[in-house]
């Protein structure tokens, strides 16, 4: 068995539920950096960062990862 710690510094921070989503709100609108954590990503760290830009209204982004 095995299980993963992560330790961010900010509130918009969260798990994705079993289809893989996941909810932020309380986001000001500006632009951000997205970063995704999966301990068997292909990509260096396990991460993948992307900018982010939230609008007044509701935002939403669509991310693939290939997995090892």
């Amino acid at each position: 068995m095995r299980g993963y710690i992560r330790v961010v510094e900010t509130p918009f921070a969260a798990k994705t539920d079993q289809n893989g989503i996941v909810r932020l709100s309380g986001m000001a609108a500006g632009g951000y950096q997205l970063t995704v954590w999966h301990a068997r990503a292909r990509t260096p760290g396990g991460e993948l960062k992307r900018a982010l830009a939230v609008g007044a209204g509701p935002t939403s982004q669509k991310i693939a990862l290939k997995l090892r």
